[in-house]
């Protein structure tokens, strides 16, 4: 495979479409930052060739999804044109992210192939490339992610790609032909018995079917001679009628003219009764005109009716219209009022409310006072009560300073304030008293008003009598149309009125002339009967012939029914015992041992084709093979340390070897065998690419074929820049081995850049080669 030109156009990366022609140089570069659609230009080639993109995954989880999410216009289209094979294969999909449909189309040396179909162009593709999906995922492209690596497939997905590099497609066509002929015999020998049953119970029936058709068959000789004797016989009778009839042509002339004047005058009858029936129809309908005219008359008067009371209902509507919009307007100006009243009321209601509150507060403080100036007399008393009052002693009078009669004179002064206090908190409860008074006066005020405004507000009850009329001129309207669809019937017959004389002089005059043409016939066919009676014996001796004419076609058709009801079981005796003798060859063909052996040998030979015989053996035998091809490319970065294997079968826990697949890597330096994944990043890195290369050559010397590109997408990624010259050297010896004419790779490291014989560079939806000077950048 030599890749020969890409074109992309609509996607992501590239929204204006590039064509990108690789040339002949041994390695390309492609260089760019991060997201400039490197791997898009790569991608192109496996979403041309099997419409899946390696490196992204669609929200679906379906692969074939996954490549709409590359591409925004609608008309995006992907193509490659490539050299397999020795053929040009030119690959062009018409792809729609919105609808998320895609068209393939494929050609071949210049000719199409394909129509835009999926399925066909699969088929088509392996047909002509022989490169299958997973050998291109795993050997010739190596995604940036490692998608389709051979160490990254499960079981199966290995078993297969190796399928593909040892050529087991050419067993699968063998073996499924063996297999469906295995499956056939197997049903054949399994339904043998209920076959054998059927056969047999078919056979039973043979010998009274033999006798039925032998009598059947006596039948239809007697019946066949019968009717051989009965046609001689109708030719003498159609003879003797014929001679009769050429002896006596003017009775036959006189026959056939009472037959025809017969027929005249039925038609005649008929048409003179069809007539009579309009006739009596249209006198019937000229009976009731008065009764007509009347109705027409009456429906009239009654439309003009009903319209003046169509008027009157439309001024009576207005009128209680107009009244109902009076109402309305005067009881929302009264409601008004009465929601201002009701404000005002709230209002009074709300201070009346903080005023009354007010003076609860002023109450309690008044008890408070009254007690304390009570309790402050009480204490005061006291000094009126205690003996040294006014004592003098050593020279100094007892009086209020005395610590005993401190509390005694403390109190009797406060009296004086607290009743003083006490006198305004009453006065001040006195004007709220009447405050509150005058609010509830106010509310008693507004409340009476509300209730005049109210009885004020009017109901519709004055309209009731204008209603009742409305619906009494409506009832009436419906009494008088009712009384015009009584009339239908009589108006429906208006139209014919006016034509009924016409029509009445007319069919009276038609009746006459069929009358008098009829009675002309009469006349005619008694005239014929005269002179047939006069020729009866001849007329007779016709007829007579005739019946016996008539009794021996009867008789044949009877014959002729009963011959073919014989025939027709005759029929089915004939295929029952046809099937009776083919039964009997099946049953001596049924060889059941000659089957049981044939299923035996298509049973070892089915098992020998399938995945478990000769595949596992070829397998098995190719690994050791391959292994060698991958070690040999390995080598050139690690010399012998590490040694790939691959091995196809497990010992399990009861000690007992199953299939299996897996890759093992040996480290002679560490003397461990271990898995790919275990071994550390760059390492596994290198081992991983030297496995994808082996691959590559491996199928290239086996099957001879030129693939002459290898695509490698960051493969160098995770290693340092000596490891990354390790992975070149190998690179080379890959190229060496298998014969690759060109590497095409991208990689971010300038030492591995400088290697390439071209460098491209992609960003801004472009790819541009580089000058010798731009390469090494780094990008």
């Amino acid at each position: 495979m030599k890749i020969l030109e890409i074109k992309n156009k609509g996607s992501i990366a590239f929204p204006e479409g590039i064509t990108w022609t690789p040339g002949n140089e041994a390695k390309i570069a492609i260089v760019g930052d991060n997201g400039s659609g490197k791997t898009t230009l790569l991608d192109t080639i496996s979403m041309a060739f099997y419409g899946v993109t390696p490196n992204r995954r669609s929200e679906s989880g379906r692969e074939e999804g996954a490549i709409y999410g590359c591409f925004k216009a609608k008309s995006s289209s992907i193509e490659v044109k490539a050299e397999i094979g020795g053929k040009i294969i030119h690959v062009k999909r018409l792809i729609d992210p919105i609808a998320k449909t895609q068209k393939p189309y494929l050609y071949v040396d210049g000719k199409a192939v394909t129509e835009g179909k999926l399925k066909e162009f699969q088929e088509k593709f392996l047909e002509h490339t022989d490169l299958p999906q997973d050998l291109f995922l795993s050997a010739l492209y190596h995604s940036q992610k490692g998608k389709g690596h051979i160490v990254s497939l499960d079981q199966a997905g290995s078993r297969e790609l190796l399928g593909n590099l040892l050529g087991f497609q050419e067993y699968d066509s063998e073996f499924d032909l063996l297999e469906s002929e295995r499956k056939v015999l197997e049903s054949n020998i399994a339904t043998d018995d209920l076959l054998f049953k059927n056969l047999n119970f078919i056979i039973e029936g043979e010998e009274n079917a033999k006798e039925s058709l032998q009598v059947f068959e006596s039948d239809k000789v007697r019946i066949d001679s019968e009717l051989a004797s009965l046609e001689k016989t109708l030719s003498d009778i159609q003879q003797r009628l014929a001679e009769y009839k050429s002896e006596s042509s003017d009775v036959q002339a006189l026959i056939e003219s009472r037959t025809f004047t017969e027929k005249e005058i039925k038609v005649l009858e008929d048409e003179i009764a069809d007539i009579s029936e309009r006739l009596k129809n249209n006198q019937a309908l000229k009976a009731k005109e008065k009764e007509i005219r009347s109705a027409v008359e009456k429906k009239s008067i009654l439309e003009g009716e009903i319209s003046e009371l169509e008027n009157h209902i439309v001024l009576a509507q207005n009128q209680i219209d107009s009244a109902t919009k009076e109402i309305e307007e005067f009881n929302k100006t009264l409601k008004i009022e009465i929601e201002e009243l009701e404000s005002e009321k709230e209002a009074a209601r709300k201070n009346s409310d903080t005023l009354n509150s007010s003076w609860s507060d002023q109450r309690s403080k008044v008890a408070k006072l009254e007690s304390e100036i009570t309790e402050c007399e009480n204490k005061a008393s006291l000094l009126q009560r205690v003996p040294c009052n006014g004592v003098e002693v050593s020279g100094k009078q007892l009086n209020e300073s005395c610590e005993l009669l401190a509390d005694a004179v403390k109190s009797k002064e406060k009296i004086a304030s607290l009743k003083s206090e006490h006198d305004e908190l009453l006065k001040e409860m006195e004007q709220e008293v009447l405050k509150i008074e005058k609010f509830k006066e106010e509310m008693k005020s507004i409340d009476s008003l509300k209730l005049t405004l109210s009885s004020k507000l009017k109901t519709f009850d004055s309209l009731t009598d204008e209603r009742v009329k409305l619906e009494n001129l409506k009832m009436e309207i419906k009494v008088k149309k009712d009384e015009i669809t009584s009339y239908t019937d009589a108006l429906k017959n208006l139209a014919h009125l006016d034509l009924v004389d016409e029509r009445i002089r007319d069919y009276q005059a038609k009746i006459e002339i069929a009358s008098n043409k009829k009675s002309e016939l009469d006349s005619k066919l008694s005239g014929l009967a005269l002179l047939i009676t006069a020729k009866q014996s001849q007329v007779d001796g016709q007829l007579l012939i005739e019946k016996e004419l008539a009794d021996a076609k009867l008789k044949k058709d009877e014959m002729s029914k009963r011959r073919d009801e014989i025939l027709t079981e005759v029929s089915k005796l004939e295929t029952k015992l046809k099937q009776i003798e083919e039964s009997k060859e099946k049953l001596e063909a049924f060889g059941t041992p000659k089957k049981l052996e044939r299923l035996g040998r298509l049973r070892n030979l089915c098992e020998a084709l399938s995945p478990k015989g000769i595949r596992a053996l070829k397998l098995d035998a190719s690994g050791p093979e391959i292994s060698a091809t991958i070690n040999e490319v390995l080598s050139e970065c690690y010399g012998s340390r590490f040694q790939v294997s691959f091995k196809t079968t497990k010992e399990t826990g009861k000690g007992t070897v199953k299939e299996d697949f897996s890759i093992a890597v040996y480290d002679e330096e560490t003397g461990e065998e271990t898995f790919v994944d275990n071994k550390s990043g760059g390492q596994e890195a290198i081992i991983k690419e030297g496995i994808s290369l082996g691959v590559a050559v491996y199928k290239i010397q086996k099957t001879g074929k030129a693939i002459e590109t290898l695509i490698r997408d960051e493969a160098d990624g995770g290693l340092t820049p000596e490891n990354a010259k390790l992975y070149q050297k190998m690179l080379d010896k890959a190229m060496v081995l298998g014969g690759f004419k060109q590497v095409i790779f991208v990689s971010h490291k300038p030492e591995i850049q400088n290697l390439a014989d071209a460098v491209f560079k992609v960003g801004e939806g472009k790819i541009a080669e580089l000058s010798l000077e731009d390469k090494g950048m780094d990008f």
